[in-house]
């Protein structure tokens, strides 16, 4: 039962401080290697509350990030598809945002309106707004979309995995471990 309550406010809980869930380090690195030629992004949802990044123009020769308010991704959505619209032919705004490809607004807004959308693997572990990370990932699917100016006739759709370089890392010394087992064995 407290699973099943802690999911529901992490997603359906406007109040809840996870709508200013930070996206860690490491996973923006890698949507900037990715998806920004390894240069910073301009980012519209910073956490300083005095910027409001649905009243301003994103620039448009510069890679967007948005990680939005999960409890406003509508309207965010539908300024992201504008914002991409309006931008160069060569820039990316890159969303990381719930899977939930149950809802209206992820069929108006991300099926038929991304570039791209990347199924991201076993989820994210978000840091909270004082940048340490929480203990657990996600409880709930994320992707990202890529918006462009030109949408492609046909939807890509992709996974990616934020943590094969870390869990690669864990099975190489798994592999380590159990060779030294072995020679111990050997050795007695």
């Amino acid at each position: 039962m407290t699973t099943q309550k802690s999911y529901l406010k992490a997603n359906f809980n406007p109040e809840t401080r996870d709508q200013f869930a930070r996206t860690p380090d490491d996973v923006m690195q890698i949507l900037r290697d990715q998806f920004n030629e390894g240069n910073a992004f301009f980012d519209p949802c910073p956490i300083d509350p005095s910027v409001d990044g649905l009243t301003i123009q994103w620039p448009t020769d510069q890679g967007v990030y948005c990680n939005p308010p999960y409890n406003n991704l509508e309207v965010w959505l539908s300024k992201v598809v504008g914002e991409a619209r309006r931008g160069s032919p060569h820039r990316n705004i890159t969303c990381l945002i719930p899977n939930r490809t149950d809802t209206n607004w992820y069929h108006d807004l991300v099926l038929a309106q991304a570039s791209h959308v990347y199924l991201v693997k076993q989820g994210v572990r978000f840091n909270d707004t004082d940048n340490k990370p929480y203990r657990r990932k996600c409880p709930f699917p994320v992707c990202v979309a890529i918006y462009t100016k030109q949408r492609p006739a046909q939807l890509v759709c992709e996974s990616i995995d934020f943590y094969e370089k870390e869990k690669e890392e864990l099975r190489q010394r798994i592999l380590k471990n159990k060779a030294k087992r072995k020679r111990r064995k050997k050795k007695e």
